[in-house]
């Protein structure tokens, strides 16, 4: 991955059950790396529709758009057991995602 988007990653409420839900961050630290697109609204369009198609495959998760700077997205994944289960979704989604985002460079 090339270090140009940025992550930050936040637990929210613990439920009955020992599960949780996540939040990723992720926005883009450089231009927007689409350079098929001439438009900034096509490009984000673009990089939402691509994480939308990779990240439904990863359950409970899904994506919402942000407004800060080049480009911003949340990940949320709900009911994330508190376990290597867990941890390897929150993994995939990450990974997945940061893919999505740079696959267009």
């Amino acid at each position: 991955l090339s270090g140009s988007v940025g992550i930050a990653l936040r637990l929210r409420g613990m439920e009955h059950g020992g599960k949780i839900d996540v939040e990723i961050e992720l926005w883009v630290t450089e231009k927007l790396p689409v350079p098929s697109f001439k438009s900034g609204v096509n490009a984000r369009s673009a990089v939402n529709n691509r994480l939308d198609k990779l990240l439904g495959r990863i359950p409970g998760s899904h994506r919402r758009s942000g407004t800060k700077g080049t480009y911003q997205v949340f990940v949320e994944l709900k009911n994330v057991p508190m376990d290597i289960e867990g941890a390897s979704r929150v993994q995939d989604a990450i990974v997945t995602s940061i893919g999505g985002i740079e696959q267009w460079g």
